[in-house]
């Protein structure tokens, strides 16, 4: 499996193409610092919202993390014609909120408020 565009090119590896094609509703991708994990969920985020009017969140711990490297490695793989304004996309950075021109959604959300009770 490549994925690759213009500026973009990855080869993932097993464990990765494992998660991000996996058909489950849920999964879970786990590893050590610089295993692929991020960039896996931004992959399988971006591919679900390749369905049209589909609403997704990309979460993270903290909102630094979120905006730093989450966020980040998302848009260094989404091509800018998917979120044109011209072609109907909107990209609304200080809501954290993006609308793919084929009207699916998603947001980014830290999760560090969520209660452990």
């Amino acid at each position: 499996m490549d994925i690759q565009d213009n500026q973009f090119s990855i080869t993932p590896f097993p464990k990765q193409v494992d998660f991000i094609t996996s058909p489950a509703m849920y999964t879970c991708m786990s590893g050590g610092f610089g295993s692929g994990k991020t960039i896996s969920g931004c992959i399988r985020g971006l591919l679900l919202s390749t369905q049209p009017n589909n609403f997704g969140l990309i979460g993270r711990s903290t909102y630094p993390e979120l905006r730093d490297t989450t966020r980040r490695s998302f848009f260094e793989i989404c091509p800018p014609d998917y979120y044109d304004p011209k072609q109907g996309g909107e990209w609304r950075v200080s809501e954290n909120h993006l609308k793919l021109k084929n009207k699916s959604e998603i947001i980014f959300r830290h999760l560090d408020d969520i209660s452990e009770k």
